[in-house]
């Protein structure tokens, strides 16, 4: 078992809660900090064009405008292209099990690649219509349905049991944290040392991978923050949100695992997608949830696919702020294609090593964005 815990037990689901925030903690929401952080400083202080080459400009001045920036555009753009198919094929899995239990359709190859052009549909007309109009509403709407979802999960779940939860695995995560962070199984006791690279490994390389897409929209639309304000509405809002969200959904399957109400680990093994969906039939109104989870899974695919549609046309259209709308297309159909592909060749494992790949060059660059911030900002008179 990772970090030590001994399977079966209750160590071990605690364990589980901090592995969890591990996954979703710090570690992500400081990539996006850090990309937005270079990428918005350089566009708005420093007068550059807003791209990921520019973001260096403090490293390697002038040189972004010419092969060395266009090589570091590119990274980000297949980052930002591996990173956003692995969560599409990992979505899709879920709406897959979604469209089986609640309207009894199994879908195979051929149901899956339609499921797909329509959500390419949706999100392509949504990133045509711009941030300020398909972005935003649709966004806006996903915030609305998973703060029922989160208040559905605290109030009809084990209510006691997901604050204590909440205590303990926030007191654990911080007295942790390091050890965690550093802990390379060198014995190989988890999965035979394997247990690392398929979920540590992979979420932390996926998280560099959305990386430049995530920080360039942040970036994008933080014009005139400072940069306090932009930490905290980066980092310490979603890590909070983060805490309450896995502590009340993983809660509420962690009392059902050890209650015995629900054989949650036998069900995500034979299908990774059906977690919350299987997790919903023990609750009161879950038939009636499970519909909402559904369209707030197919909104959020949209709306991350149509933003990074967006960034990946205005990273290519050399820093353009508002990118041609047939680029925008473009991208979003390939950003599509590439989703299915993977899923069908490969299914979980195909996505996860995407995000692996994808991620490890830019992680170069983000220690670059690292160093270029921090000299620019060593010139400022503060």
């Amino acid at each position: 078992p990772p970090y030590l815990a001994e399977a079966g037990t209750p160590g071990a689901a605690t364990v589980a809660m901090q592995i969890s925030l591990l996954h979703w903690g710090i570690h992500g929401w400081a990539c996006y900090a850090i990309a937005g952080l270079a990428i918005g400083y350089a566009s708005y202080r420093l007068g550059r064009p807003l791209s990921v080459a520019n973001s260096l400009y403090g490293l390697i001045g002038e040189q972004v405008n010419g092969l060395l920036g266009k090589i570091v555009d590119f990274l980000a753009a297949f980052a930002t292209i591996a990173g956003i198919a692995t969560s599409l094929g990992m979505g899709l899995m879920s709406i897959r099990f979604g469209i089986s239990q609640l309207f009894g359709i199994q879908l195979g190859t051929g149901g899956l690649t339609f499921v797909m052009i329509l959500m390419i549909i949706g999100y392509t007309i949504s990133a045509a219509s711009g941030i300020e109009r398909g972005i935003r509403i649709l966004s806006k709407t996903n915030m609305y349905l998973a703060f029922v979802v989160l208040l559905f999960f605290i109030f009809f779940g084990p209510t006691l049991f997901i604050f204590n939860s909440m205590v303990e695995s926030v007191g654990q995560y911080f007295d942790n944290i390091i050890f965690m962070s550093f802990w390379s199984d060198t014995m190989q006791v988890a999965s035979d040392g394997k247990w690392l690279g398929w979920w540590t490994v992979f979420y932390w390389c996926w998280w560099i991978a959305w990386g430049p897409f995530v920080g360039g929209f942040v970036a994008r639309i933080s014009k005139g923050r400072t940069i306090r304000e932009f930490v905290f509405g980066v980092v310490l809002v979603p890590l909070v949100i983060t805490i309450v969200w896995f502590n009340a959904v993983g809660g509420t399957a962690l009392h059902a695992e050890i209650n015995g109400t629900l054989e949650m680990y036998k069900a995500i093994s034979a299908d990774a997608g059906s977690g919350i969906f299987t997790l919903l039939t023990a609750l009161p109104f879950g038939t009636l949830v499970s519909y909402i989870v559904f369209f707030n899974l197919i909104i959020f695919l949209v709306t991350s696919a149509d933003s990074a549609s967006f960034f990946v046309a205005m990273i290519v259209g050399n820093g353009d702020l508002n990118p041609k709308i047939g680029q925008r297309l473009i991208w979003g159909f390939f950003i599509g294609a590439i989703s299915v592909l993977l899923l069908i060749s490969g299914g979980l494992k195909a996505v996860q090593t995407a995000s692996i790949v994808a991620a490890l060059p830019f992680a170069f660059v983000m220690i670059g964005m690292m160093i270029s911030l921090t000299k620019s900002l060593m010139k400022e008179d503060i």
